[in-house]
């Protein structure tokens, strides 16, 4: 068994050994140095062009690769009959997509790395299909490679390869001589211009999405008016890309295990395999209505993502419920289809290959990327390892802060940190409290401000949102934990952190900081600023949620060094009117990152106009780590 703290030095380049299994069922990525491990379909090829074969030299003789065996066979083709109402359409014409996807920088060999996501539909499978690329004068034919197979429907990944220069550069690409795209690569030592966003659709509360907020597109016409403008390198979705909550009512076989009224009966219903085949069949329509879409659609062809998970990519709290019905058949059966999910359409894997396309984790994904020589993302999956009373094992955190002990390289002023749910915000342990014994005729629901008090697990209808917080009481001393060891890490690193967070369904910003001293935010390792950029799609939570957390909002002792406290950004609304509540502003937003002149970044959190024209920008700098002598 290796040893999580010792990292195997494999070299330099794209050429290296399988990652070790750390655990049953279980691996750890291993990075070289300052190199990204890369799959192996990264490894071939000219490297003069990025490592690709030029257009015409070595793909003639690639074999059809044979079918993966579906989870479940057979499925993926038209609706059922018995689909209840909510159950998502099968998707419409012969293709799905294309997504694209960043994926790594090789600081060695100055590379940009990416993938596209493409699906045929109703496939018998008897081609491969082959995505064109044109790089400057340089041409590129790239074979898809088979990931996935659905029924009839098959999941293409095709690895692309760039090389990065002097100054930045527009790639094109297209799939089958079909639509073509354009992607905008900067250049090695530039920094990046990226937009982050969560909650990209409608909670079941919202029954006219488009008298009430103009639809799904608004805020996505203005983050691609801005990119048309000057192209984002990355858009980093902050979770809950898309809702699933629907899995539920929607499903006939998991309404009726939601109606069995003894408890322990319910958690220990069996898994059957009829849940299990409609269950992927809604995760598989659910994706293809909400991915192949609108302006987001759009956005996802020509803007490379990163993606974050967030629990309504599973399913509303997943992970915060009782551990009896957390690790229930039907639950874990459900999680696990969802999870499989994220991996095909968001990060362009499956549990199989995971870990050689870069992840790591004891029971979770995460990931490390670099954005260039000065720029680190550390992106966090919160969800897959989650308890009532835990958010990341304990091995999982020793293999995360393995990685930024021994990637970061020296060349990085800035290390940001991306997560779902916000890690500086009000508390909220009074309202936990009292939702323990809350009853269906609580105050809650006499003030119409939440339609329905207790959900569909008999659990009151806030509390796993608010177990879900890194400021409940269960989570508290791992929050401080994790935050601690960021703080060495950015005085031993000499690196700028950033958290980036979403979920609340509101805007806002804090920051950790000094306690008890008058230090200049540059010269301090422990100021951390946190931007809460949600959301994008979904509708806002009603003034007097608002009110609450502003009452409860202080400046809070986090430890005997550090203290925390949320940021008065608002004090005008995008009306012009002044504000009193200055903390959190409950409008639809989504945020622009840029560097500055000043040596730091700019982070602007775009708020939505009241007439959904338009958005209001609200500016946070952020200034990079001085050099300690």
């Amino acid at each position: 068994m290796p040893d999580p703290n010792e990292y195997p030095d494999y070299g330099t380049g794209n050429n290296h050994p399988p990652y070790p299994v750390q655990n049953s069922g279980s691996h750890y990525n291993n990075h070289p140095g300052n190199s990204f491990p890369l799959p192996d379909s990264f490894s071939n090829g000219n490297p003069n062009y990025g490592g690709y074969t030029e257009l015409g030299q070595g793909y003639s003789n690639i074999p059809v690769q044979p079918p993966i065996t579906p989870h479940i066979p057979g499925q993926g083709e038209g609706d059922s009959q018995s689909d209840k109402e909510g159950f998502p359409p099968a998707p419409p014409g012969d293709h799905v997509g294309p997504f694209l996807r960043f994926y790594e920088v090789d600081l060695n060999s100055q590379v940009w790395y990416g993938s596209v996501l493409y699906i045929t539909l109703n496939d018998n499978g008897l081609r491969t299909p082959t995505l064109n690329l044109r790089d400057g004068p340089n041409n590129f034919q790239i074979p898809g490679e088979r990931l996935y197979t659905y029924g009839s429907h098959i999941f293409w990944r095709f690895d692309i390869r760039v090389r990065m220069g002097q100054q930045e550069k527009m790639v094109n690409y297209s799939i089958e001589n079909k639509v073509s795209y354009k992607f905008a690569v900067p250049a090695f030592h530039q920094q990046w211009r990226m937009s982050f966003w969560s909650c990209n659709g409608f909670s079941a509360d919202i029954k006219d999405p488009q008298a009430q907020f103009g639809g799904k597109d608004p805020l996505w016409r203005d983050l691609m008016a801005q990119h048309n403008s000057k192209p984002y390198h990355a858009m980093i979705g902050g979770g809950d890309q898309l809702y699933c909550d629907a899995v539920f009512p929607s499903i006939s076989e998991i309404v009726g295990w939601l109606s069995i009224s003894n408890r322990s009966a319910r958690d220990k219903a069996p898994w059957t395999s009829s849940m299990a085949s409609e269950v992927e069949r809604f995760y598989f329509n659910n994706y293809c209505l909400n991915f192949d879409t609108g302006v987001f659609k759009e956005a996802q062809a020509c803007i490379p993502t990163i993606y974050i998970v967030d629990d309504h990519d599973i399913f509303d709290g997943y992970g915060s419920y009782p551990d009896s019905l957390q690790n229930s058949p039907v639950i874990q059966g459900i999680g696990k289809t969802a999870i499989d999910y994220f991996l095909l359409f968001q990060q362009h894997t499956t549990r199989e290959l995971a870990f050689k396309h870069g992840y790591f984790g004891n029971r979770s994904y995460q990931m490390f990327k670099h954005l260039g020589p000065t720029t680190c993302l550390l992106a966090l999956d919160t969800r897959s390892e989650r308890l009532k009373h835990q958010i990341i094992s304990r091995e999982t955190w020793d293999m995360i802060f393995d990685v930024l002990n021994t990637q970061i390289p020296s060349s990085c002023q800035h290390l940001i940190v991306g997560f779902g749910v916000p890690i500086v915000y009000p508390r909220l342990s009074i309202a936990e409290s009292t939702l323990q014994g809350i009853s269906a005729s609580s105050l809650f629901q006499k003030t119409g401000a939440f339609p329905q008090v207790m959900n569909a697990f008999g659990e009151p209808e806030l509390l796993d949102d608010l177990t879900d917080h890194w400021t409940a009481e269960p989570h508290m001393l791992e929050r401080q934990i994790f935050v601690q060891r960021l703080q060495q890490v950015a005085q031993s690193k000499n690196v700028r952190v950033t958290f980036l967070a979403g979920d609340v369904h509101a805007g806002g910003a804090g920051y950790f900081a000094t306690r008890g001293q008058t230090i200049d935010p540059g010269r301090d390792h422990r100021y951390m600023v946190q931007i809460i950029s949600s959301a994008i799609v979904n509708g806002p939570p009603p003034d007097m949620v608002v009110r609450v957390l502003h009452v409860s909002s202080s400046t809070y002792k986090f430890d005997e060094n550090t203290e925390e406290q949320m940021i008065e950004l608002f004090s005008q609304d995008v009306n012009g009117k002044s504000r009193m509540l200055k903390k959190i502003l409950n409008r639809r937003n989504w945020c622009s990152i840029d560097p500055t002149d000043a040596n730091g970044w700019q982070f602007t959190l775009n708020i939505e106009k009241e007439d959904h024209s338009g958005t209001i920008g609200y500016v946070v700098n952020v200034p990079n780590l001085m050099k300690i002598q």
